[in-house]
This record gives structure tokens, sequence and C-alpha cells, in this order.
């Protein structure tokens, strides 16, 4: 959910998008020095088509990213993509940018929703799925190794909500084979209060670590459904950690207080579980969720999520978080 200037934010790039301003789309960015570009992704993307490695070339879809730099650096610099959650792009993820810049790490801040006709999706994920955003960001990986001021080799993502659920599936290895070209991945992998509803019923890490953080208030997301991913990925031999901040509702890192939000639902309740044919199965029920139709997923949503969750800011764990994430990178693409 989009508040404050966020909202007015992404309400710009989605009108922008829809008036046709997109930037130039590019096959790759050797030689290129400027900051906005667009590389192609697949329109839509499923889970069957990932893990059975069948991607079918479905309409493209040019994906618009914004390239930040630090003023000083030696290069090739690290570098850190930027994945926004269910309001879309917004003021915080250029926040974050200008904050990784001071820090010595390139950030690239792209846009999944407004190229695909989208501004906002919190009461609608079916509209834009997981899986197509992850799509995004290998296809962006791609690009960025050929960026001469960046560093190919250590390119972290760091996700928001939806965009945390993508920084956490993505470090599967069986998703990276599928999706990354010449054995390409990312170095690390941060994912901010992530919806945990999907979950791969078999996990295999691509040796990248993985940084979960979670809020313990987190009434959209929470923490607890997380948490077995996690110990499932732990037991499978993933390098990944999770730290849970006190009394910190689901977007402390907002501008914008605590409020509650009847738009968004809470998906405590619902568990989806992706079997190695890419299906997806109701984990209570064993149902099948057909993905590509809309409705279909739209009312088993319905069924199972509740209306109405509290979101905004806790300045302590904004301030530790965003230290909790400078740490984590330094160690792990500077050291």
């Amino acid at each position: 959910m989009a508040f404050g200037r966020e909202a007015i934010l992404s309400g710009f790039v989605f009108f922008a998008v829809c008036a046709g301003l997109q930037a130039e789309t590019r096959q790759d960015l050797s030689g290129f020095t400027g900051n906005e570009f667009a590389f192609q992704s697949d329109e839509r993307l499923y889970w069957d088509e990932i893990l059975q490695n069948k991607r079918d070339g479905n309409a493209n879809v040019a994906i618009e990213a914004e390239l930040f730099f630090p003023p000083e650096g030696t290069e090739p610099l690290p570098a850190v993509v930027l994945m926004h959650g269910s309001g879309g792009r917004g003021a915080r993820l250029d926040r974050y940018a200008r904050a990784l810049n001071e820090v010595g790490f390139a950030a690239v801040v792209l846009d999944s929703f407004g190229p695909r006709g989208v501004r906002a999706i919190g009461g609608r994920q079916e509209q834009v799925s997981t899986a197509s955003m992850i799509g995004d960001v290998y296809a962006l990986l791609e690009m960025l190794d050929s960026h001469p001021r960046i560093d190919g080799a250590r390119v972290a993502i760091v996700g928001f909500s939806k965009g945390g659920s993508v920084a956490m599936l993505s470090a599967d290895e069986k998703v990276r084979r599928s999706l990354a070209k010449d054995g390409r991945r990312f170095a690390a992998h941060v994912a901010f209060y992530p919806g945990c509803v999907i979950k791969l019923k078999h996990v295999e890490s691509t040796g990248a670590p993985l940084l979960v953080l979670l809020g313990a208030e987190d009434s959209y997301t929470p923490a607890e459904e997380c948490e077995r991913y996690i110990a499932r990925m732990r037991a499978a031999d993933f390098p990944v950690q999770s730290i849970t901040y006190a009394n910190a509702h689901h977007s402390w890192d907002s501008d914008y207080p605590v409020r509650k939000s009847n738009f968004d639902f809470s998906y405590g309740n619902c568990d989806v579980e992706i079997d190695e044919k890419g299906r997806g199965l109701d984990a209570k029920t064993g149902a099948v969720i057909d993905a590509r139709d809309k409705a279909a997923v739209r009312d088993w949503i319905a069924s199972c999520g509740v209306p109405g969750v509290w979101l905004g800011r806790n300045q302590a764990a904004r301030d530790k978080s965003l230290a909790d994430l400078k740490a984590f990178l330094r160690v792990n693409l500077l050291d």
C-alpha cells in the first residue's frame, strides 16, 4: 500500500508509462552513461515455466530501471537491486538507493508494475505475480553484468514486502538455474518484511547469503509464517539469518505513522506450496491453485485473507534495519 509522497510518485510513474514516456529499451549497458533505461522481460511468468524450464517467450514487456551511483568509489562497483512491494515504486526506494550510495554501493531501482499497466496491487495480488517479478530481477542481473561501472559478480537484491518475497525466492538454485544465464547469481539477498505465503516445497540454495528482516507486530505478512519457511531453508543448508524487530508493524521503514489499511489483506491464513512441477497447492487442502486464472486466485485470496492490516513507521526499527542492511552488504559485497 502506498501513502503520501510514495502514492504521488507511484501515480506519476504510472501516468508517465501510460503516456508513452518510457526510458530507452536496451539490449545491454555497455557504453551506457545515463541513469534511466528499460530492459526486456516476460510480461507474464508462471512457476511451472520456471521450475520446468519451459518459458514460452510470451509477450515481452519493457521494465524500467534507474541507476544511482556514489560520487566516488573504486570501480567497478558492487551494486544493489531494489525491488518494490505491492504499493509500486515510491520515494522509499530512492531513499535507500542514496543511503547505499553513501557507503559505496551503486543502486538500481526498478518498476515491475508501471510498464504492466498497474499502479498498486495491495488488494489485488493476482495482477502481477511474484514469479513475473523474479523474472524481472534475473533479466536485470544479466543487464548489469554489461555495465562498465558495475561488478556483475557483486550484485545483491534487496526487496520490500512482495519484493521481499522476490528476494527470498530468487535465492533458490532451481530458480537461478532456469532464469540466469552463464552461471550468474545474486551475491546476496535481503528481504524486508516479506510475504511468505508462497513457499517452494523443495528448496535448494544458490549458496548466496540471505538476510530476512521481520516485524514482530506485522499483521500483513506475519513473521511466524516466514520463520517456518526459514526453518525449511536452514534444514536444506541455506546460509540464512533472520532478525525480528520488536513493536514493528509492516512497512516500519515508511515515512507515515502507523495506521490501519482496510484495502490490504492479512495473509497469515494463506499458504501455497509450489511443487517440483511448479503447481501451486493450497497447503491446507491440497487443492491446485491455477495462477493463470486470475479470478480463481482472487477468490482463493478472499477465502483465506482477512481485510485490514496495520502499517507504518517504527523509528527504532527503521534505523536498526538500515544499519543491519549496510553491515550485511559490507560483509558480503565489500570485504
